[in-house]
């Protein structure tokens, strides 16, 4: 038969019985195979053939070359395991990736890293910066280890929790001690201070010491002109609220109401025109129509502030002289309000701006 390429044969309609022959072209000279002397030839195609050596596989199975010329099977594994590379010449595996060996560049914050390459220094406050990476800032968060300070604004922190601001700016300290044998005394308590700078050097603070055996203590309030930071048991002590609860006012200033707390109101038409002041303390200038002798007129003072356990001080401010001759007094209180009283005591009629002054003490009935 004539020579032809295979593309070219047409389709075979009867199945190969093994007796016929393949005529094979060698050296320009045509051979006859026989069928049958293929069949050794249909064997596993090996790599260097172009196949892959295997013969069956499981499911998950990877392939790899074990040498330059063979492919071998990587089985899979459980769940979760990754493949790692075991590098130049050396077959591959599976396993966990390791965090500080397996991997490149830096974690950003959305998948649970810091975002940054900075060595953390002990000690420091780790927080978020305003770019979205976590920073630290030792020179506004520091933490001693050692000691147990926290420092907020400072890197050498001298007490429990010690804060410090700029020139310019509040200073807070703070000071604890333990029980000390010598006194056997426990105490915790913090400085409030204005920089040099500020034009003033003066230290306040809160003070509370526990006595020895866990008994009563107190808490001082006080100003710390030339004591030391946190010592609030020589500094110039204000008020102190003493283990059994009473308030103690040390200060030659006195115990009362501030500036901004009182307030002023003017009775309108008479001397028993009912005034409104809802502050705990203040001043009520009354009108000034005529008082007779020997007589006593009173006015309401509604006030939000007093309840029935209430009680209203009443004192005659001085206004146009500070006339004696006028007695002063509160003689009813109940919720929301109380009556005073004014007498004019002269021997004649008395028309004057009487000034009276009020403070408001809370009470208790239990």
């Amino acid at each position: 038969m004539a020579n032809s390429k295979i593309s070219a044969l047409t389709s075979a309609t009867t199945p190969v019985a093994g007796t016929e022959v393949l005529p094979i072209v060698q050296s320009s000279a045509t051979k006859q195979l026989s069928i049958a002397d293929l069949t050794p030839g249909l064997s596993t195609i090996t790599a260097a053939k172009g196949g892959t050596g295997q013969t069956s596989y499981a499911v998950g199975d990877l392939l790899y070359a074990d040498t330059t010329t063979t492919l071998a099977k990587l089985a899979d594994v459980a769940t979760g395991n990754a493949i790692i590379s075991g590098g130049v010449s050396t077959v591959p595996s599976y396993g966990k990736i390791g965090l500080t060996t397996h991997v490149s560049g830096i974690l950003p914050v959305a998948n649970g890293g810091t975002a940054t390459s900075t060595a953390f220094t002990t000690g420091s406050v780790i927080f978020a910066a305003a770019s979205g990476v976590y920073s630290q800032n030792n020179a506004a968060f520091f933490w001693d280890n050692t000691n147990g300070y926290l420092g907020l604004g400072t890197i050498t922190p001298g007490y429990i929790l010690n804060t410090y601001a700029s020139s310019g700016s509040l200073s807070i300290q703070s000071v604890a001690q333990n029980n000390n044998a010598g006194s056997g005394v426990a105490a915790i308590g913090f400085n409030v201070s204005f920089v040099a700078s500020e034009g003033s050097n003066t230290k306040g603070g809160i003070g509370f010491q526990r006595n020895a055996g866990f008994g009563g203590g107190f808490m001082a309030f006080y100003n710390n002109n030339s004591g030391a930071a946190g010592d609030f048991t020589t500094a110039d002590e204000k008020m102190r609220i003493d283990s059994s609860g009473n308030v103690l006012v040390t200060s030659p200033a006195g115990l009362g109401y501030g500036t901004g707390a009182g307030g002023t109101v003017t009775q309108a038409t008479s001397k028993a025109t009912a005034v409104t002041l809802n502050k705990p303390t203040g001043q009520i200038t009354m009108n000034a129509a005529a008082l007779a002798s020997n007589t006593t007129v009173s006015f309401t003072l509604t006030n939000s502030l007093i309840t029935t356990t209430d009680n209203v001080v009443v004192t005659n401010a001085g206004g146009n002289g500070g006339n004696p001759n006028y007695q002063i007094f509160v003689f009813i209180v109940q919720a929301g309000s109380c009556l005073i009283a004014v007498r004019n005591i002269s021997g004649g009629s008395l028309s004057e701006s009487v000034s009276i002054s009020f403070a408001l003490i809370k009470g208790a009935s239990s």
